[in-house]
């Protein structure tokens, strides 16, 4: 189906000028009150590792010497100031600086006229400023989305997908929370790819249409390396055959498309490569972070589906996009396979990453940017819904729709930047959708799960990655590591009162055939101070060694504790001996 574009009326700039300012009201209500140079401020970690581009360039003119003392420390080390090699490094693309620079100089300017604090780039009006960007971009890419969408649906299915897009899935927590991810910036860079793909396609005549998508190409490498994959889209896009794409191929490989192409795209990252120089003395460090390390034994079931940053439990409407690429592909729509492969190629890049969760994040982080291409299914099952005759289904999977678009939204408000939990930990998932307020306290159950996959429970303990009974890693106890697997609860956030029994299991390993002389404790603190102790001997349940074996114990809680007592349990390595645990479980009952 393929229908017209229209001008934009200007009822429709007013629809997105309210998304504007709907928007930013929004991410300032957000983070309000949220402080600044904290994990919940927005300039931290990964964030600060992007926006470091700005003030390095603007402020600090790349000299180590101007930085302000600690300021990486400050930011949560997403960058890092090397002051004996007098260079700053930093992992991450200048690309999302590059946009932000027009908010950044803009910042400067308001700051010098009215004398405001900006602290070397880094105060809360910086802060502000970049939550207005992230939203300018969010917009400007639905523009040139809904743009792009006019060549194949009605209006009305156009502001449908816009909507569920935006709110129904992770973009949404991209574009109001955390600000400063890439995400969003990328999210606009596809949109205008798309946008201006499809008019060259349409009209190969039209130049500047061609020079449009390969600067708008360029630009979303500068961003994140990976987004170089939806320039596989120029290949199959309205092809309808294999012929078709041979002949695009040939095309595009013409001295007056290939020698702008490649001219362009180098001038995009040649910045980079100038930083790599200055960082790492060489021009090409491709190196990102640990690398692709579980290519050869992804986790993609993890990757959709696990309690740990999933993309379906935390975005459920895009289970919708994938039955439409299905629905596409049964009805032979053009384009059908082309985005399903896309999904599968973004969900195995994301499944072999060697921390396939992206650390601390809202559902899978991954898949943000390339909404633009997986919200078009959606569309077609939309049309399709709306045009049968028979209303029963179509309300059927619309009243499903409001409920996964309500379960993002809920869930993105109360999000706490990081999931607490671990890779399939229902209760901890169950206490992030119960944060919204939706069923009493009483009703929450509360048990705390650690199969040290995810780094946010494992800060401070000794990984390994063999043996391990799941995942990737397990916990070595040895000389140097006497104790760990703690895991300390007040008893007042206990969901349903003081517990009588803490039910504690966990899975040991030994290295050697003798006597571990470790053991399991439960104490009970207050103030600081041990009110009583419980303990049980680990040995007697690791019988050989080389094998896992299963360690179980209930610990009787004290009557009469007051709701600051903590209960704390961990394993206390008294021989320091060597073995190795996993999958701890704490069950409060």
């Amino acid at each position: 189906m393929q229908i017209q574009p229209q001008r934009l009326p200007g009822k429709q700039i007013l629809v997105f000028l309210a998304i504007f300012i709907a928007s930013v009201f929004l991410t300032m209500k957000i983070h309000h009150g949220k402080g600044f140079f904290n994990w919940q401020s927005e300039i931290w970690a990964d964030k600060a590792g992007y926006y470091i581009f700005l003030p390095a360039t603007f402020f600090y003119h790349w000299d180590i010497s101007q930085f302000p003392p600690e300021i990486d420390s400050k930011t949560g080390y997403g960058f890092f100031v090397d002051r004996t090699n007098k260079v700053m490094v930093t992992q991450y693309y200048y690309g999302e600086a590059l946009l932000l620079s027009p908010f950044f100089i803009a910042t400067h300017f308001i700051a010098k006229v009215f004398g405001l604090d900006e602290y070397y780039g880094f105060s809360p009006l910086y802060h502000k400023a970049m939550n207005v960007a992230a939203i300018f971009y969010l917009v400007l890419g639905l523009w040139f989305l809904k743009k792009f969408l006019a060549n194949y649906f009605k209006e009305g299915i156009q502001y449908l997908i816009l909507f569920v897009t935006y709110i129904g899935t992770n973009l949404f927590y991209y574009s109001l929370d955390d600000t400063l991810m890439s995400h969003v910036y990328s999210f606009f860079a596809i949109s205008l790819f798309l946008f201006a793909m499809k008019k060259f396609l349409d009209d190969t005549a039209r130049y500047r249409y061609f020079l449009l998508m390969i600067i708008t190409f360029g630009l979303m490498v500068a961003i994140r390396h990976t987004n170089v994959i939806v320039g596989i889209c120029f290949m199959f896009w309205d092809a309808g055959s294999f012929r078709a794409m041979v002949q695009r191929l040939k095309m595009i490989l013409r001295l007056k498309y290939i020698l702008p192409f490649l001219a362009i795209l180098f001038l995009f990252l040649l910045p980079q490569m100038i930083y790599w120089k200055y960082s790492h003395g060489s021009y090409i460090y491709l190196k990102y972070g640990i690398g692709f390390s579980n290519y050869n034994h992804p986790k993609l079931m993890e990757v959709w589906f696990a309690t740990l940053n999933g993309l379906f439990p935390y975005s459920p409407v895009v289970l919708l996009f994938v039955a439409g690429m299905f629905l596409m592909i049964w009805k032979r729509i053009p384009n059908g396979i082309g985005i399903l492969f896309i999904f599968l190629l973004v969900s195995y890049m994301a499944a072999a990453y060697h921390v396939w969760y992206y650390g601390c994040c809202f559902g899978h982080r991954a898949f943000v940017e390339y909404y633009p291409i997986l919200c078009i299914p959606f569309g077609y099952l939309a049309a399709s819904l709306v045009s049968m005759k028979n209303r029963i289904l179509p309300v059927i999977i619309g009243v499903i729709a409001c409920v996964m678009i309500f379960v993002n939204v809920a869930m993105s408000l109360s999000m706490e930047k990081c999931n607490f939990g671990s890779t399939w930990d229902t209760d901890q998932y169950i206490r992030q959708f119960a944060r919204s307020g939706l069923f009493p306290r009483s009703m929450i159950p509360y048990s705390f799960k650690n199969d040290f996959e995810d780094e946010t429970l494992t800060y401070g303990e000794h990984l390994a990655e063999t043996p391990h009974r799941s995942g990737m890693f397990s916990i070595i106890f040895n000389k140097d590591y006497e104790f760990g697997c703690t895991r300390s609860a007040f008893i007042y956030n206990i969901s349903r009162g003081t517990p009588k029994i803490v039910d504690v299991s966990l899975w040991v390993n030994k290295v050697t055939p003798f006597p571990l002389g470790a053991m399991i404790v439960c104490s009970y603190e207050l103030n600081n101070a041990v009110v009583k102790w419980d303990s049980e001997k680990i040995d007697p349940f690791v019988t050989k060694e080389g094998e896992w074996f299963l360690v179980e114990k209930k610990f009787v809680v004290p009557a009469g504790l007051s709701g600051d007592t903590q209960i704390k349990v961990y394993v206390w390595n008294q021989m320091r001996t060597e073995f190795y645990v996993d999958d701890l479980l704490i069950r409060y009952e």
